[in-house]
C-alpha cells in the first residue's frame, strides 16, 4: 500500500458517503484522514506495522479500513458502497459545477443514474423545474456533457505519472523477478509531455515476456511494451513516437541493437533530439543541422512565484512555506495571495498585506538563505483594470494578473480586456492566460495573437501554472509566446504545502513548448530576479 493510493481510497468513500446522503462529519471525517495521510512522514512504517489510529484527523474505524486495505488490496467498506451507489452515478461528478448533492439530487429526484441519462433528461428539459436547477444550470451541464464527449479517455498528466512510476517499480519489484525484468521506461505521449494522455506506454527489458505479472487495475490504462535488453533503447525510441518521426530515423538507421537513443541520431547524422521536441518540425529543423536545443530541466527552476498562503485561501502558514520552499532546495519565493475582489478566495485587504508583510519582516532572520518577494495575484476585471488599483499595485515586488470571473465575454470585449491588461506596467505576468481547468473547461475565447503582441511591446510575461490541473500556457500556446520572445516563470499555483512540489509538471510543459533556461524568470538567480522585477516596475504605461 502507498500513499497515494491510501489517500485516494479514502477520498472515494468520502465522495461516495456524499452522493448516499450520509452524515456531513462522516464525511468530513474522511476526507480530514485523506488530507492527514499527504503531510504523513512516516507512512512506510505505520503501514509496516498495520496502526494508524494515533494519527491526527485518522480516528479508529479509518485506521482499519487502511489496515484491511495495507493487507488485502481491497476495502469491504468502499464495495459496501459502490454496491449502494450506481457506478454511473459516481461519473455525473465528472461534470463541472456538479457536485454530490446536485448529483444526489438528480439520481434520487429523476432517476438519473448515468451520463447517457443525464443527456437524455436534458434533451427532454427535465432539469428545468427541478430543485435547485433551472434552465441556465441545465445549459451549463449540457455544455458539459459536450466538453466531456470531446475530452473523453484522456488523463492529466499527474495522474499519469503517478500510476506509471507505481506500475514501474511493481515490476522492477518480486512482481517481476520471474520474468527478469531489468529496466522499466515511459515512452509515448506522457514522454513527450503531453499535457493530458489516453494511456501509458511502458517499456520493459526483460528475459521472459510470456512470465510478465498481470498489471493492477488502475485509472489510467497501461500498455506494456515487453523486448529484450539488447532491443530496449530501439524499442523505446520506437514507443515513444511520434510514429512519422520514428519511421524517418529508423528508415535511415535501421533496427540494430543499439546503446542508446543518442546513437540513433548519431547514426542519422542528427543532434539528439529531447522526446518532448520529436512532433515539432522546427526543431527537427535545427536537429538536422546538428543543433543541439538547450531545454530547460527541472534543476535549473532555482525559485518559485504564485503560492498562496493562510492569509487568502492557501492551507499553510509563511513558516511552513518558508521552511518547505528552503528543504526543496528553492532560493527564493514569491509570495501571491488573492486581491480583495476575490472573496470567494480570502482576497486580502490592503490593511492585511501590512500584517502579512510585518510577519515575513519578523521570519525572515529564521531563512537567511532564502529570498521572498513580496506580490499578489490579483484579478483582472471585467473592464480590464487589475484589483488594488495602479497606486497601491507600485507597493508590490510583482504582480500576477488573472482571470477569475467574466469568462463568457464576447471575444471582441474578452481580447481588449486582456490586452489592457498586459499594457499595464504594474502587471509583471498573467496567471493561467486562459483561465483553463484541464479536461474540465475550455479557456476564454479571444484574440490571443492581439494579446500576445501586446505583451510583447510591454514586456508582460506569461506564467505556465504548472498546477495539473491548469498547465496553463499549454504547451502549444507556450511554443508561439516563445517565439515572440515573452518570457515565462514556472509558477506552482499552490494552495497547500505539497503543491509546491508540483513545478516540475510545469516544466514538462515548457520543454514542450522549446523553452531554455534563459527565457524563464525563475530560473534565474535570486539577484537577477530581484534586478529584472525592478526593470518591469520601471515601466511606464
Amino acid at each position: 500500500m502507498d500513499r497515494a493510493a491510501a489517500s485516494e481510497l479514502l477520498d472515494e468513500i468520502a465522495t461516495l458517503l456524499s452522493l448516499k446522503g450520509e452524515n456531513p462529519f462522516k464525511i468530513r471525517a474522511f476526507e480530514n484522514a485523506a488530507r492527514a495521510l499527504g503531510h504523513l512522514e512516516d507512512f512506510d512504517e505505520r503501514a509496516r506495522k498495520g496502526d494508524f489510529s494515533s494519527v491526527k484527523g485518522v480516528g479508529k474505524a479509518i485506521s482499519e479500513v487502511l489496515v484491511e486495505f495495507g493487507k488485502t488490496g481491497r476495502s469491504s467498506v468502499l464495495e459496501e458502497l459502490q454496491r449502494e451507489v450506481p457506478p454511473g452515478v459516481r461519473d455525473l461528478l465528472r461534470l463541472p459545477g456538479l457536485g454530490p448533492k446536485k448529483a444526489t439530487v438528480l439520481w434520487k429526484d429523476l432517476g438519473v443514474a448515468s451520463l447517457g441519462e443525464l443527456e437524455y433528461a436534458i434533451r427532454e428539459n427535465r432539469l428545468v423545474t427541478l430543485p435547485g436547477f433551472g434552465e441556465k444550470t441545465q445549459e451549463k451541464l449540457g455544455a458539459g456533457l459536450r466538453f466531456l464527449a470531446a475530452n473523453s479517455g484522456r488523463f492529466r498528466l499527474d495522474e499519469a505519472l503517478d500510476r506509471g512510476a507505481a506500475v514501474s517499480a511493481f515490476l522492477l519489484g518480486v512482481a517481476g523477478r520471474a520474468a527478469g525484468v531489468t529496466r522499466v521506461e515511459i515512452a509515448g505521449e506522457l514522454r513527450r509531455g503531453f499535457d493530458a494522455v489516453p494511456e501509458i506506454v511502458l517499456v520493459a527489458a526483460c528475459a521472459s515476456a510470456d512470465r510478465l505479472p498481470r498489471i493492477p487495475d488502475g485509472t489510467v490504462p497501461v500498455r506494456l511494451v515487453p523486448c529484450s535488453p539488447a532491443e530496449f533503447f530501439a524499442t523505446l525510441f520506437r514507443e515513444t513516437g511520434p510514429a512519422s518521426h520514428v519511421d524517418e530515423m529508423l528508415g535511415a538507421v535501421g533496427t540494430a541493437a543499439v546503446q542508446s537513443e543518442e546513437e540513433i541520431y548519431t547514426r542519422a547524422g542528427l543532434s539528439f533530439l529531447p522526446p518532448e521536441l520529436r512532433d515539432d518540425q522546427e526543431a527537427i529543423s535545427l536537429a538536422r543541422n546538428r543543433t543541439s536545443p538547450n531545454l530547460l530541466c527541472d534543476g535549473d527552476i532555482r525559485g518559485i512565484f504564485h503560492v498562496h498562503s493562510t492569509f487568502s485561501d492557501g492551507k499553510a502558514t509563511l513558516e511552513e512555506i518558508f521552511r518547505r520552499t528552503v528543504e526543496l532546495g528553492y532560493s527564493y519565493l514569491g509570495l501571491s495571495d488573492h486581491s480583495p475582489t476575490a472573496a470567494y478566495a480570502g482576497g486580502v485587504t490592503p490593511e492585511r498585506l501590512e500584517k502579512q508583510w510585518a510577519e515575513i519582516d519578523s521570519l525572515l532572520p529564521k531563512f537567511p538563505s532564502l529570498t521572498v518577494f513580496r506580490g499578489t495575484e490579483a484579478d483582472i476585471l471585467p473592464d480590464g483594470s487589475i484589483d488594488y488599483g495602479d497606486e497601491f499595485l507600485a507597493r508590490f515586488d510583482f504582480v500576477i494578473a488573472s482571470l477569475h470571473s467574466s469568462f463568457r465575454l464576447p471575444p471582441a470585449q474578452q481580447t481588449a480586456r486582456l490586452i489592457k491588461a498586459v499594457r499595464n506596467p504594474r502587471v509583471t505576468m498573467l496567471g493561467h492566460p486562459t483561465g483553463r481547468i484541464l479536461l474540465a473547461r475550455d479557456g476564454v475565447d479571444a484574440d490571443w495573437e492581439a494579446v500576445y503582441d501586446a505583451a510583447t511591446e510591454s514586456g508582460c510575461g506569461a506564467e505556465i501554472n504548472a498546477s495539473p490541473y491548469r498547465l496553463d500556457l499549454d504547451w502549444k500556446t507556450g511554443r508561439d509566446v516563445r517565439r515572440k520572445g515573452i518570457f515565462t516563470s514556472i509558477n506552482p499555483d499552490a494552495h497547500e504545502l505539497a503543491g509546491l512540489s508540483e513545478v516540475h509538471f510545469g516544466v514538462k510543459i515548457a520543454r514542450r513548448a522549446g523553452f531554455a533556461s534563459h527565457q524563464v524568470l525563475n530560473a534565474l538567480p535570486a539577484g537577477e530576479v530581484a534586478e529584472k522585477l525592478r526593470v518591469l516596475r520601471s515601466r511606464t504605461g
